[in-house]
């Protein structure tokens, strides 16, 4: 009998630690996605303020903000991109 209760809390912790592995990496991917959408909509929005202003965006400097994954760099950009005399100070 004393086997078996070891056992049993054997398996309680085995899946107790199970849950809290599985629970921190779906956290941690919940909060990837999250930073992943923040930095898309400063991507598309940077390129939408870019259009408005200017209305041809080139191609080369869309890929240059499209490639840029780094929020206070993409925040900066927006700022900038509101502000900027010609689409050539941009970058």
């Amino acid at each position: 009998k004393r086997a078996y209760e070891h056992y049993k809390e054997s398996l309680h912790y085995q899946a107790s630690m199970y849950e809290t592995n599985y629970t921190a990496a779906k956290l941690e991917g919940e909060m990837e996605g999250l930073k992943k959408g923040k930095i898309q909509t400063l991507q598309e929005n940077i390129i939408q303020i870019l259009t408005i202003r200017f209305q041809d965006i080139p191609e080369e400097i869309k890929a240059k903000i499209f490639s840029i994954n780094d929020i206070d760099e993409l925040n900066s950009l927006l700022k900038k991109a509101m502000t900027v005399a010609t689409i050539d100070d941009l970058l």
